[in-house]
């Protein structure tokens, strides 16, 4: 991760300097993590500089609306991964939000030191980012399918079913290697630690219940 540029965007003085000093902790150089206090300053670095993730409170100075501010950075910054830190843990709130083009969502009353880590690199592998405290709401369901596509939907269907990763293989006829890369990718998106928790975590959010696994 250490060629990724990081912008941070909050009025806060003392949350700037902390959420950069846990960045640059992860290995990041200090010259790839910059911090703004107002939008219009933040603009025009990002008109001359690449920035691959932008984290952004949702605490902006003068009432700022977060959804029209996000809307305006992905509509003129595509190329940026946005990334808002918030109290909020509402929902609609969050899904306003990715509407609006955010790509990771930050409950900042987590542990932002492991969060923030896990956050850059999901996102620097092309996937959305949910805290673990938001990867728990309902919303969580209803945001797989942008996340994971047909063919890791059919390896957790199977998984649910019993079936083990030779087994899943031969049946929809590929390497094991795919096998391995969406049972990983589950992982990270269904925020558990080992393969035992992939199909618990997949029916509590709703993915299965439609497809009541057969033992």
């Amino acid at each position: 991760m250490q060629d990724i540029r990081v912008a941070i965007l909050d009025a806060n003085a003392l949350t700037r300097s902390g959420l950069q000093a846990i960045l640059i902790q992860t290995g990041l150089a200090a010259s790839h993590v910059l911090t703004f206090a107002d939008t219009a300053t933040l603009q025009s670095y990002l008109e001359a500089t690449r920035v691959n993730i932008l984290l952004l409170s949702d605490g902006q100075p003068e009432g700022e609306d977060i959804t029209r501010l996000v809307s305006t950075l992905h509509r003129t910054y595509p190329g940026v991964g946005l990334v808002v830190l918030s109290t909020h843990l509402q929902v609609d709130y969050i899904r306003r939000l990715f509407n609006c083009g955010v790509r990771g969502f930050i409950y900042r009353k987590g542990r932002l030191e492991e969060i923030i880590v896990a956050a850059l690199r999901t996102l620097s592998q092309g996937e959305i980012y949910l805290s673990p405290e938001a990867a728990a709401l309902p919303y969580l369901s209803q945001s797989m399918p942008a996340t994971l596509d047909e063919r890791d939907l059919e390896v957790l269907y199977l998984l649910a079913k019993g079936y083990k990763v030779k087994e899943i293989a031969r049946s929809i006829e590929v390497n094991r290697k795919v096998i391995y890369r969406s049972r990983e990718k589950l992982r990270r998106i269904l925020q558990v630690g080992n393969n035992e928790q992939i199909v618990p975590a997949a029916i509590s959010a709703g993915l299965l219940k439609d497809k009541t696994p057969q033992p």
